[in-house]
């Protein structure tokens, strides 16, 4: 969600669940404004980087991580880094809509390993969960191209709550092309 939106409060909501269940709670945050129970420990950058960071939680493997505030690329390969080790992970990030927060990580890793970086999204607005993506990849032809012959590695963004398949990620020559299906559906009715 954009800013102000709730990301935070609802992260800070996970966090309260999280302890309640009993886990392993750390928190990543830059600035540290997480309003979290004691026995949540927080990291910063402040004084230490993201290899030290990265080192500590590797080290300490709590169950759950919460990344507040993914913004610049050392932030997307930290995560990227944790994620891939099997540490639970909920991370807040700025985006006007929900397809692109997974558009700011294309370009900062690989597409193909995307889907095991990020498997659900969760947008907020307003408070609301407005809207919950799941993502997953598979080869095939992209939609709305017709030769089989151009089958490749495609990320498919589909409705958490309804199934139906919403986005597909794909490269495209050097480019990494997302296209709304929602538009090939209505170009192909027209």
């Amino acid at each position: 969600g954009a800013p102000g939106s709730g990301k935070t409060t609802f992260a800070q909501a996970l966090v309260d669940v999280y302890v309640a269940k009993n886990k392993i709670i750390k928190t990543i945050e830059s600035p540290r404004d997480l309003m979290v129970p004691e026995e949540v420990v927080q990291y910063s950058f402040t004084y230490g980087g993201h290899d030290e960071v990265r080192d500590i939680l590797l080290l300490s493997r709590p169950d759950y991580t919460i990344y507040d505030e993914v913004r610049n690329t050392n932030d997307f390969m930290l995560y990227k880094d944790l994620r891939l080790t099997g540490i639970g992970l909920v991370w807040v990030i700025h985006a006007s809509n929900p397809i692109d927060s997974i558009q700011r990580f294309v370009g900062n890793i690989e597409l193909g390993i995307i889907p095991q970086v990020i498997d659900t999204v969760i947008y907020i607005e307003w408070g609301i969960v407005q809207e919950i993506y799941t993502l997953k990849l598979t080869v095939k032809t992209p939609s709305g191209m017709m030769s089989a012959d151009l089958a490749r590695p495609v990320v498919e963004v589909s409705s958490f709550l309804t199934d139906e398949l919403r986005y597909e990620l794909y490269s495209f020559g050097e480019q990494v092309v997302v296209i709304p299906l929602a538009d090939i559906a209505q170009q192909l009715q027209n």
